[in-house]
């Protein structure tokens, strides 16, 4: 008999294209270059970094769960204005892994600039964004910053109107 193709076992499988399958930590057919693989696992304990294509694919694939599911996916999109953080002296660059202390294994980050990141926050409802936003900003001390968010379905009917209103806010 001959042996079957290489399988590689991925933290958060997804395609560019679609998916081989809807649930985490599946194995994965090592043949396809679309498949992207994250290096170095996370723990549980911390947040997973996207690019913005992969953000907005799983905000989608999300929606489509939750839609399923019932249940609530929030985007939460927080900036800090860049001159105020020199002015500060603070760091922007390393913000992204200081957000890993006030977020959950199943949340999402992208950083968009050096100076603003959107999440995406599973099972967060609209009610609960406000102490999300709390936890998450504390790490900024002082620094000024404003943040918009959306969550469905209380806010937002679908995934790109979900981010159009994070975005937007």
């Amino acid at each position: 008999m001959k042996p079957g193709p290489r399988v590689h076992t991925l933290c958060m499988p997804f395609q560019a294209h679609g998916l081989d399958s809807p649930s985490t930590c599946r194995k994965f057919k090592a043949n396809s270059e679309n498949i992207i693989w994250l290096r170095n696992c996370p723990s549980p304990q911390t947040v997973r970094t996207v690019d913005e294509t992969q953000f907005r694919l799983l905000v989608e694939l999300e929606v489509a769960k939750a839609q399923r599911l019932q249940y609530c996916v929030s985007v939460l999109c927080l900036a800090v204005d860049p001159r105020a953080a020199a002015v500060d002296g603070s760091d922007l660059s390393q913000q992204t892994e200081r957000f890993v202390a006030g977020t959950r294994s199943t949340d999402v980050v992208v950083a968009r600039s050096p100076s603003s990141w959107s999440l995406l926050l599973v099972n967060a409802p609209a009610g609960a964004l406000p102490s999300i936003v709390e936890r998450i900003t504390e790490p900024l001390g002082s620094l000024p910053w404003t943040a918009g968010a959306a969550s469905y379905p209380e806010t937002a009917s679908g995934a790109e109107d979900l981010v159009h209103r994070a975005f937007g806010l």
